[in-house]
Formats: C-alpha cells, structure tokens, sequence
C-alpha cells in the first residue's frame, strides 16, 4: 500500500504543492530541489523595512518565525541575550540577510512570545559586547553581521 503525501515548498516567486505517492516524491524530491535552486528569486523587503536577498543556501524556501528558531535553539523564558541570538539568526539564516541593526534584531524579538518588555533596554549593549567579544562584526557603523565562519553553525543549529 502506498502512502499519500502532501507537501508545500514557498520560494519569494513561486510556491509548489504536491500531493500524492509517497514513492513518487521519494523518487524525484532531490532533483525538484536541485532544480528549484536554481531559479532566480527576486529581493524582498520585510516588514523591517531590510532587504532580502534569497539565494540557494535560503533553506530551500523554508519558513521559520523567531519563535521556531527560539524552539528550536532552547531559549528560555526572560533570557534577552538567547532571544536576541534568535533573533539573529532568524535575520541572517532564514531571512537571508547579511547586515542588521540593532531595531531589526529589536523588531525580530518583540515578534517572539519570548519577548518582555524590559529586555528592551539592553539589547543595543548586548550587540556591542557581542561585537566586542568578535561574535558580531562591525561591517559600517550601527551595522551588524554574523561572521561568516559561524553561519554555517547557526544554519545547522536551526535545521529541521
């Protein structure tokens, strides 16, 4: 017996659906994602008002709030320095962004159920003693990425 499957790829341009044998996805899903890769996708400019550039390492089209990547890196709640790293890597990982302010990391947590109010306050003195400590660069001033020898890190850590 043959299991029927659904499943549902979002790109910036274009989404795809299928549903059906399992057997036949089993069969051909590396090479729609190979193919899907290669289809250039345009910028997107969020909510935060930052600019999104997808590319082939954008996880595939996969979709992850602040919220799941704040699951998924076992942020507690009250813990501002953990969501905030959420928040980053949301920015960066998901959202395929290469540089960030401080009101886009700030914007990015007060989407989480994680977020207080009272973690306001710190966040702009958290970055700087990450940038200080080389956990953040500095790439022109009020700007922020992550190094790129750590993305790959963030990325693994997030994967499902």
């Amino acid at each position: 017996m043959t299991q029927e499957i659904k499943i549902k790829i979002i790109m910036s341009n274009f989404s795809v659906e299928f549903e059906g044998e399992g057997s036949f996805l089993n069969q051909h899903l590396e090479d729609l994602l190979n193919k899907m890769s290669k289809v250039p996708v345009s910028p997107i400019v969020s909510d935060n008002n930052y600019v999104s550039n997808p590319t082939s390492n954008s996880n595939y089209g996969l979709t992850l709030s602040t919220n799941d990547v704040a699951a998924k890196l076992g942020v507690k709640s009250k813990d501002g320095l953990a969501l905030m790293w959420a928040a980053i890597t949301k920015i960066v990982v998901v959202d395929d962004v290469k540089t960030f302010t401080v009101e886009n990391v700030k914007s990015e947590m007060k989407t989480s159920s994680f977020w207080d109010k009272n973690m306001g306050r710190y966040i702009r003195q958290n970055i700087k003693r990450q940038a200080n400590q080389a956990k953040l660069l500095t790439p022109s001033t009020g700007n922020y990425s992550v190094p790129p020898s750590d993305l790959e890190d963030l990325r693994n850590k997030i994967a499902v």
